[in-house]
């Protein structure tokens, strides 16, 4: 049994069972030229550059299973002249400006275009490629002048989400016929639509076609101006992935760099927000302890916090359902809106951030004033540039940037990023628990929340290991036991997978529910730096090096639950202001979780 590539005999594997020739030629490491081919959503037979001869006959490699006895030749001249003519006709069609362009680093087809020795044998007229790029969304920008109709942002789309949120349409360039990228709807923007902004489309796009709307402009006028005083602050994802960028392993923490790099751009102040996600699960966990009915009053006792404001009551039933996620949020006000009033009046932490240190930093430094604060976030999500524009967040909330967009900023500023000395966080949003770290991967916010009250409540450990919450299945479900009540709890890891919870169960039968619209959490977000395709289809393990970045903080954070947070204690005391009191509420609640657009 055996198979033979390019005339060199290799033992035929049970394994290659129903895979494709590519995927075997993958395996066993003879590259073939593709672009479409996108295993995780069936996304195959767009491109047509993936020819092979079997056993004398040109087929389509990720399209033709592999059998045993199969003769495959995958570079003879025929198939490289037939590669070359597409890739040609294909160039045509693209904006070649790869100096501008934010792929420049990692663009699947400028390296097609090197291997293939292609050329471009007609130019693109520049008054008509202005027309061809939709930014009217806060978060996505489409460039049709830069798409190839491989249909991967369109299959990744339905099968993360379970939605159609884009698609392809008829699109000459240059004269050229071919498709390219729009929304369903191209009349309107992709805000108004049931998209996610998700940014998943873009993780599985190979070229600029499609790109978050970056934010580095309005921070480098903001930095310039001296009368502005720039704060920053980290999400828990970015120190997972940003070392990709700079040719660091996968799974490598470099946090402390980021602190170094920041300062170096010129930022006033940097934070890490997995302090604001504390504050997020100090929030929640009132909120679920208030909607299962547990008098307050003796928690705060506990924690030394003094009421100088009235508790809000809430009247939301249970379930209480995570708010963290922008996607998610979306996906609930278009599609599940009898979820709405279940759903967590606690901001993100994002949203917390910037609320509360426009309110905090001028009661420790007389001399700042909150007009003159300007806030960044940095996170692994390109939803989160539309949460910043949402009336709740307006004022507080002045710039978003993604992981990719910082490795930008920190190239424009020709740092040497791998050579930077460990930095540290500024300290008046400074340590935070290793709990808050977890907010980054799937059921990261359901095991904060519910370590903090089997601590605070009942003085004990979660009665569960919590990493059968952390793994990547699709949904996950437990029940613990905190104050003396049984409590039942789902986790829903990614957003397709909300429709499939709600087909198998009833959701108000449950006490606490988590939702993340990217699969695997955060650590997989929109703005995330781009995993190569062929990468992607052999294995899911880099995210698994990701997510091991926040679970392994748990051995090296002393600090394991939010009760130990003195910081954030002392920051409420400073505010005189206790969990879900009219001054929380304010600063760290949303009055209606309800969306426009």
């Amino acid at each position: 049994m055996s198979i033979k590539i390019n005339g060199r005999s290799y033992p035929y594997q049970s394994s290659y069972n129903g895979l494709n020739i590519i995927e075997v030629c993958q395996l066993l490491k003879q590259p073939i030229t593709a672009l479409c081919f996108l295993k995780q959503c069936s996304n195959i037979a767009r491109c047509g550059l993936c020819l092979v001869s079997v056993n004398h006959a040109l087929k389509l490699a990720c399209a033709t299973k592999i059998a045993d006895g199969d003769q495959i030749e995958i570079d003879t001249p025929e198939i490289k002249q037939a590669v070359l003519t597409k890739v040609n006709g294909l160039l045509n069609r693209h904006q070649f400006n790869c100096g501008s362009c934010s792929r420049r680093h990692n663009c699947e087809f400028l390296k097609l275009v090197i291997t293939t020795k292609a050329k471009k044998t007609s130019q693109s007229k520049p008054h008509e490629l202005k027309t061809l790029s939709d930014d009217r969304s806060a978060a996505i920008v489409l460039d049709q002048s830069k798409c190839l109709g491989c249909n991967r942002c369109v299959a990744n789309c339905k099968y993360r989400t379970g939605l159609d949120c884009l698609k392809l349409i008829p699109t000459p360039i240059n004269k050229q016929p071919g498709l390219a990228v729009c929304p369903i709807d191209p009349k309107k923007p992709l805000d108004q639509s049931k998209c996610l902004l998700c940014g998943q489309c873009i993780l599985a796009c190979p070229t600029g076609a499609l790109s978050e709307k970056s934010h580095i402009d309005r921070i480098l006028a903001a930095i310039k101006d001296q009368k502005t005083y720039v704060v920053c602050a980290i999400a828990p994802s970015v120190r997972t992935a940003l070392g990709e960028e700079f040719g660091f392993p996968y799974g490598t923490d470099v946090i402390k760099k980021i602190y170094t790099a920041l300062k170096q751009i010129g930022i006033d102040q940097v934070y890490d927000l997995n302090f604001a996600a504390d504050l997020t699960i100090f929030e929640e966990a009132f909120e679920f302890v208030n909607r299962l009915g547990i008098n307050i009053e003796p928690l705060l006792k506990k924690l030394n916090l003094k009421r100088d404001h009235p508790n809000v009551v809430h009247h939301h039933p249970l379930p209480l359902i995570t708010s963290c996620c922008p996607a998610w949020m979306r996906l609930a006000n278009h599609t599940y809106p009898e979820w709405i009033e279940h759903i967590s009046s606690t901001k993100s932490p994002q949203s917390i951030y910037g609320s509360m240190i426009k309110e905090f930093l001028p009661k420790t430094n007389p001399k700042l004033k909150k007009a003159s604060i300007f806030t960044i976030n940095i996170v692994p999500c390109t939803a989160k540039k539309y949460e910043a524009i949402l009336p709740v967040n307006q004022g507080n909330v002045d710039a978003v940037l993604t992981t990719r967009e910082l490795a930008a900023l920190i190239r424009l500023h020709k740092i040497d990023f791998a050579k930077l000395p460990d930095g540290k966080a500024d300290q008046v949003m400074g340590p935070f628990s290793s709990a808050a770290a977890l907010f980054g991967t799937s059921g990261g916010v359901m095991v904060s929340v519910l370590k903090f009250l089997a601590k605070l409540i009942d003085n004990k450990d979660l009665n569960i290991k919590f990493n059968s919450l952390l793994n990547f299945d699709d949904i996950k479900k437990a029940t613990v036991k905190i104050a003396n009540k049984t409590i039942k709890i789902a986790i829903i890891n990614g957003a397709a997978n909300v429709a499939v919870f709600k087909n198998k169960f009833d959701f108000k039968s449950f006490h606490f529910i988590e939702v993340m619209s990217c699969k695997n959490g955060c650590i997989n977000g929109g703005g995330q730096p781009i995993i190569p395709a062929n990468t992607l289809n052999q294995t899911n393990d880099i995210l698994c090096k990701r997510s091991s970045v926040l679970v392994n903080n748990q051995k090296h954070n002393k600090m394991a639950t939010t009760v130990q947070n003195a910081s954030m204690l002392e920051m409420y005391r400073i505010l005189k202001m206790v969990p879900n009191d009219e001054y929380a509420y304010r600063i760290a609640h949303n009055t209606t979780n309800k969306q426009k657009g």
